[in-house]
């Protein structure tokens, strides 16, 4: 029976021994394990610290970037009611104007009739309508 527990201590002290070095191994894997997952955590902090910089500086160029274009469109929206003023005053400055050469142009021709000989009588109605 002695024989027996002592083979039965020397298979559970081999078991013992297979399993420690089993454990001794993992606790190592595992130690190095959470210290490459510290070392992550602690890069990540400093990359999110990192971002949240970049973050704040981008809200602040994206704020002044709005700013910037809501500028911009009002420029457009006054020069463009500035470019449509100014385009009607040409048109009717334009229309004016032809309505003037067209009427110079009638002068002339009027002149030149009386200078080959017609009479203004028969060109009295159309004296009166360049002079209106």
């Amino acid at each position: 029976m002695r024989e027996n527990i002592e083979k039965a201590q020397d298979q559970a002290d081999k078991d013992n021994a297979t399993e420690q070095a089993a454990c001794d191994k993992d606790a190592a894997t595992y130690a190095e394990l959470i210290s490459t997952i510290t070392r992550n955590i602690e890069s990540d902090k400093t990359v999110i610290a990192e971002n949240e910089v970049i973050l704040a500086t981008a809200i602040k160029t994206l704020a002044q970037a709005e700013q910037d274009w809501e500028s911009v469109v009002k420029s457009i929206e006054v020069g463009t009611a500035q470019r449509e003023a100014e385009h009607k005053e040409w048109a009717q400055k334009d229309y004016e104007l032809s309505i003037d050469i067209t009427t110079v142009e009638e002068g002339i021709r009027l002149v030149e009739h009386m200078l080959h000989g017609v009479a203004f009588v028969d060109i009295e109605s159309r004296y009166n309508k360049v002079l209106a």
